[in-house]
């Protein structure tokens, strides 16, 4: 599966993956986070259950793409997994 740059990313995309660097980390309720996520081409929002810390970088596997009130999101899929590259 081939890792695409941000600004390849389009709504509606799915089994998206790709490699980013975490900008920005909001807390919201119940446990989630909203992370920005920037890989030199653009920004993505990306909602997450944990808590990543601004500079890390990011390997995003099998999500997909939507719009949330105009900006470009993705979410992880069931199958899909996010892990920290050292």
């Amino acid at each position: 599966m081939p890792y695409l740059k941000i600004n390849q990313i389009q709504e509606g995309m799915i089994n998206v993956s790709l490699i980013a660097r975490v900008l920005e980390n909001e807390s919201l309720q119940e446990g989630k986070f909203k992370l920005l996520l920037e890989d030199g081409t653009g920004k993505v929002s990306l909602l997450s259950r944990e808590r990543y810390t601004v500079g890390t970088t990011l390997k995003i596997e099998r999500a997909y793409a939507y719009k949330f009130r105009g900006q470009l999101s993705i979410s992880v899929m069931k199958k899909g997994k996010v892990s920290v590259i050292e």
